[in-house]
């Protein structure tokens, strides 16, 4: 940045000068990609997983026809897998975090719920008595959590502990 003091700009500012320089961003282009991710934690029970393997086994047996190209292979592929995992998995679905108890997710509603009446209020003696009772509800939902994260890494260690054990 340059300061050029000498410009007459009938003003009481000075006139600045300076480069900018911009970079542009590569846009991703998202038309292949699709707009949602599948449950994949259901391939952790057994039945899911051996029905998903025979899903995509009898789909893959049925593009031996498919050409030598390979990108109508590797489009062939992708479909099948994608039909697979919609008829087997579905689609993941925006889950809580498993760490938390359900006694933190009420605790969390509740604070939403005052969060929600601190903020439609207009009477000012309210207002802080409300916002008092938020600060005291936030605390009991940090300690909850905290809590609750202890107890789930606490359980963690030990099936780790044990399956190391085995």
């Amino acid at each position: 940045m340059r300061v050029k003091r000498g410009a007459d700009v009938a003003s009481d500012h000075h006139l600045l000068l300076g480069i900018i320089k911009v970079k542009l961003r590569a846009s991703q282009d998202r038309t292949c990609t699709p707009h949602y991710k599948y449950n994949i934690q259901n391939l952790k029970r057994k039945e899911t997983a051996e029905v998903y393997s025979c899903s995509v086994n009898n789909r893959y047996s049925a593009l031996e026809f498919v050409g030598e190209d390979v990108d109508s292979h590797w489009t062939a592929l992708k479909c099948t897998w994608q039909k697979s995992c919609d008829e087997v998995l579905g689609n993941r679905r925006k889950s809580q975090k498993e760490w938390l108890s359900a006694e933190t997710w009420n605790l969390i509603t509740q604070r939403k719920q005052l969060k929600v009446e601190i903020s439609s209020c207009t009477e000012q003696a309210k207002k802080s008595n409300l916002t008092s009772r938020y600060w005291q509800l936030n605390k009991d939902v940090r300690k909850s959590a905290k809590k609750d994260k202890k107890t789930f890494f606490d359980r963690l260690t030990t099936e780790a502990e044990s399956a190391a054990g085995q």
